[in-house]
């Protein structure tokens, strides 16, 4: 029972998407979740800036980049070598572009709320 159980999760297709247009450079992306790898790369990099700090500059152009896909083709638009581009690029764009990627890979407090209310509630002495 728990091999059938072990397949179906790892057979699911769960990966959030959103379409969104970006005013500001006249195009439009889908928006993926990142999956756990590199939601945690993302995390780490961020969190290599002095002294622990977080590096926000890095976080907001990785999550851009490994959450912005061409909705016709399926390709992802950017590479780590656009970081400094996109980083020069329009505020709002990029927030707007965080915001949702933030929410499909689970990095924001509503999304989390939200997970929750999607599987019931934990017990608190569950184990993990």
């Amino acid at each position: 029972m728990a091999s059938e159980l072990r397949t179906q999760i790892l057979k699911a297709d769960d990966i959030g998407t959103e379409p969104l247009d970006v005013p500001e450079w006249n195009v439009k992306l889908e928006i993926r979740g990142m999956n756990g790898k590199a939601r945690a790369k993302s995390m780490r990099a961020a969190s290599a800036g002095p002294e622990g700090a977080a590096d926000f500059e890095q976080f907001f152009a990785d999550l851009i980049i490994a959450s912005s896909f061409d909705p016709e083709t399926g390709e992802q638009v950017f590479d780590p070598a656009d970081r400094d581009a996109i980083n020069s690029k329009s505020g709002a764009a990029i927030n707007r572009i965080s915001e949702i990627a933030m929410r499909l890979s689970g990095l924001t407090d509503a999304a989390v709320k939200q997970a929750e209310a999607d599987l019931g509630e934990i017990p608190k002495d569950a184990s993990t």
